[in-house]
């Protein structure tokens, strides 16, 4: 990846911790992000070939997405997905009642 690469519409992958193939796919509606550095170092994410990222996912690295696998949308992918594989990484919607009003 000579360049850093455009992911359709606003997700940016840098060239030097995102390794990405010509024919990964990523949603268009929204932005995926390559979360790379801990407060230490930059470590790589690696998207094999013919995936496809959900819109709003967030790749935690380091973290490898493996061949022909899909992540669903709003995901934060934190963990190595093999091959041929979908991963979800949702946690339940919490709602708190009144909160507004009793913080005050």
């Amino acid at each position: 990846m000579g360049t850093p690469r455009r992911a359709q519409v606003r997700g940016y992958l840098e060239r030097h911790h995102t390794r990405r193939p010509r024919k990964t796919q990523s949603s268009a509606s929204r932005c995926t992000v390559t979360c790379n550095y801990d407060g230490v170092k930059k470590n790589p994410t690696v998207i094999e070939d013919r995936v496809f990222i959900g819109s709003d996912n967030m790749l935690v690295a380091p973290v490898r997405i493996g061949q022909g696998s899909y992540t669903a949308a709003g995901s934060a992918i934190t963990e190595d997905v093999p091959a041929h594989s979908l991963a979800i990484a949702r946690s339940p919607q919490v709602t708190k009642q009144g909160w507004v009003k009793e913080r005050g």
